[in-house]
């Protein structure tokens, strides 16, 4: 009778040893798991913020990007503009040199008086297209300014747009 519990006991003892040897590797394998799901969720929890980043990036970029088209178009509007004051300046002073070109061949006082009453009006327009053309010239730069002011936030939000990217990239291969 002892010998059959003995045996017993010295069978069910080895059994007991691997049993638990089992249950401990059971319980690493486990805890590494539980450790790479953490880290899986940490990582997609980054991606997911990473991403939400990049919209919002690229929404802002877009709409700057409108900023920057919309100022171009002032910048080309005041361009025009300026030209057309310039060359309606240039007519107008053309124009006051060839009547007085005329002036001097004049004999009569009456066309004399009359040329020079025309001349005194085309001064007077050209006067006020110089202003015009002085404001259209300050409006251009102005314009280009803000395109300049415009470019320079694209380019930031850009730059930020790549820097996100290089660091989305880096933790992908890493």
């Amino acid at each position: 009778m002892y010998r059959v519990i003995f045996i017993l006991l010295f069978l069910t003892q080895p059994q007991g040893a691997a049993y638990s040897q089992v249950s401990s590797a059971d319980s690493q394998t486990l805890q590494t798991l539980l450790k790479e799901v953490r880290q899986l969720r940490q990582d997609f929890q980054a991606a997911t913020i990473a991403i939400e980043r990049a919209q919002i990036l690229i929404h802002r970029l877009q709409e700057q990007e409108i900023s920057v088209g919309r100022a171009l178009q002032r910048s080309d509007d005041a361009r025009a503009k300026l030209a057309l004051a310039q060359t309606n300046r240039q007519n107008l002073a053309t124009r006051i040199k060839n009547i007085e070109d005329q002036q001097s061949g004049l004999s009569s006082s009456v066309e004399s008086k009359e040329t020079a009453d025309v001349v005194s009006q085309l001064k007077g327009k050209l006067a006020v297209s110089l202003t015009q053309e002085q404001e259209a010239q300050t409006r251009v730069t102005e314009c280009e300014e803000q395109v300049r002011a415009e470019q320079a936030k694209s380019d930031a939000l850009q730059d930020q747009l790549n820097q996100l990217d290089k660091t989305f990239n880096n933790s992908v291969t890493h």
